[in-house]
C-alpha cells in the first residue's frame, strides 16, 4: 500500500504463492455463496440469476427475464428439480406463438 505522504510502501508485498494460499484459507472457510448476475443482451431478452449453493448438496437458482419468463432450479443431492413459469414454458415450447391458454368458466 503506498504511503500518502512520499509514495512509499506501508505492508510487506506479498508472494503470488501466500495470496494464492490466503485465498484458498478464505474459500476453505465459506459455508455458502450467492451470484447475483445480469446479461444484458443486443436487441434481445435480457436476464437477471440469483443463485445460492452451500457448496455441499444444496443448489437454488432463479433466472428471470425481462419478457417476465422465469425458471426457478433446485438441486438437492443429486436430483434436479425444474420449475418454469407459464411464460418460460410458452417462450420454450418449440411452438411460433404462444400457447393459447384455457378459459376456466365458473
Amino acid at each position: 500500500m503506498a504511503g500518502c505522504a512520499d509514495g512509499t510502501t506501508t505492508e510487506k508485498k506479498l508472494s503470488a504463492k501466500q495470496m494464492l494460499d490466503n485465498a484458498n484459507k478464505a474459500m476453505k472457510a465459506l459455508k455458502s455463496v450467492t451470484i447475483d448476475t445480469n446479461t444484458v443482451v443486443t436487441d434481445g431478452d435480457d436476464a437477471s440469476t440469483h443463485l445460492t449453493t452451500n457448496l455441499k448438496d444444496r443448489c437454488t437458482s432463479t433466472t428471470t427475464w425481462t419478457t417476465g419468463a422465469r425458471l426457478e432450479q433446485i438441486r438437492i443431492g443429486g436430483t434436479d428439480y425444474l420449475h418454469g413459469n407459464r411464460s418460460y414454458l410458452e417462450r420454450w415450447s418449440g411452438q411460433d406463438r404462444p400457447a393459447r391458454r384455457a378459459r376456466i368458466t365458473g
